[in-house]
């Protein structure tokens, strides 16, 4: 049986029928007088979704969001030893290898910092009263193992924090949010205090390791030195004059090239060593803040604008799902409809597709 020219499509949102076509119609043409027909349900579900994203922005208690940047300070260009390696025609790599601003991001984030933040105490307003007490007790953490309650902070606390990298001008940028303003302010001066702290601790241990490195070769050298001498100081007594024959001044000048190496190295060793020793001990900053956090004086915002919208666009795309959906199930009644088993026989070789894709390729 042919469908009737005079069949009609079907307002799933009033009820009403549409003289045209018969239905469904597969083609974009079709798509879209099916979504004209059914405006008054695609209009309120956009406003559903609006008033709905709208509403969970207003539900949400405000925050406050303290914001710092700073920029890694260029370190040493090279080690004490990586000096000698050159003086001696060498190349070892440097010792501030990896120390971008995506590391300093890194390291900010990391579990070692955040996990020292959480175990620290901060000020808040608790009822009009100022009180110091732990991030555990703010975030109100359920009891358990102190190892538990110390995970279940740094998570609350890890998704307060975030920063970024400007790519251009290395400048790092991070953000604190808290329910009070005097919280965030606290958390984002004592993320950055912890990492200078860390990153000193580090530069200091390294340099602690080298110098005893550099001590323990220094004395290695020292007596190669001595020894040289001393064969040196040997030779020349056994010859008063050892220039008067070829061979003598050959030894004299080979144990000479001997000392004169030696004395080299244990010249670049001490000023790598006296480096180290002054490292070690130093505890200039590793960063230049550029932007000191502050203590935010206002809520920040909800995004209502922003939401909004995305609750619209997600309202309309739920919208056209669910007429397309009833157009379907509507369809699906109409027997004798040429388009609607053409559709089905298209719908079951797209299945049999599926279940074997390797026809799409060699059929």
């Amino acid at each position: 049986m042919k469908p009737s020219p005079e069949a009609s499509i079907l307002d799933v949102s009033t009820g009403e029928a549409y003289e045209g076509r018969a239905a469904p119609d597969s083609t974009l043409l079709g798509l879209f007088r099916t979504l004209l027909a059914n405006r008054k349900l695609l209009v309120r579900s956009a406003l559903l979704g609006l008033i709905a994203f709208v509403a969970y922005a207003l539900a949400q208690p405000n925050y406050y969001v303290s914001v710092g940047t700073f920029v890694p300070q260029s370190g040493r260009s090279r080690s004490g030893l990586s000096g000698v390696a050159s003086q001696l025609g060498l190349s070892l790599p440097s010792t501030e290898t990896g120390e971008s601003p995506q590391f300093y991001r890194n390291l900010l984030l990391s579990k070692q910092i955040l996990g020292r933040a959480a175990e620290s105490e901060y000020r808040i307003d608790k009822g009009g009263q100022v009180i110091t007490t732990r991030l555990p007790e703010i975030f109100n953490v359920p009891g358990g193992t102190p190892a538990m309650r110390r995970a279940t902070t740094m998570e609350h606390l890890a998704r307060d924090v975030s920063a970024s990298v400007d790519a251009k001008t290395g400048v790092i940028t991070y953000s604190v949010r808290a329910g009070q303003p005097d919280l965030a302010h606290g958390i984002a001066l004592r993320l950055m205090a912890l990492l200078s702290e860390f990153n000193l601790e580090r530069r200091q241990s390294q340099a602690g390791s080298e110098r005893k490195f550099t001590e323990a070769r220094l004395e290695e050298v020292a007596r190669d030195l001595r020894a040289a001498e001393d064969r040196m100081q040997t030779y020349l007594q056994g010859n008063r004059d050892p220039g008067t024959s070829p061979r003598g001044a050959f030894e004299r000048d080979r144990l000479q090239r001997e000392i004169n190496a030696r004395q080299a190295i244990y010249s670049a060793l001490s000023q790598a060593y006296e480096q180290a020793k002054i490292e070690e001990v130093r505890d200039t900053p590793v960063v230049t803040v550029i932007d000191r956090p502050e203590r935010p004086v206002k809520p920040a915002s909800r995004a209502l604008l922003k939401r909004g919208f995305t609750g619209l666009v997600a309202g309309l795309a739920a919208g056209m799902i669910i007429i397309l959906l009833l157009e379907y199930l509507r369809a699906r009644r109409v027997d004798d409809t040429e388009q609607f088993h053409e559709f089905s026989r298209e719908k079951s070789a797209a299945m049999r597709d599926l279940k074997q894709p390797w026809r799409l390729l060699f059929s």
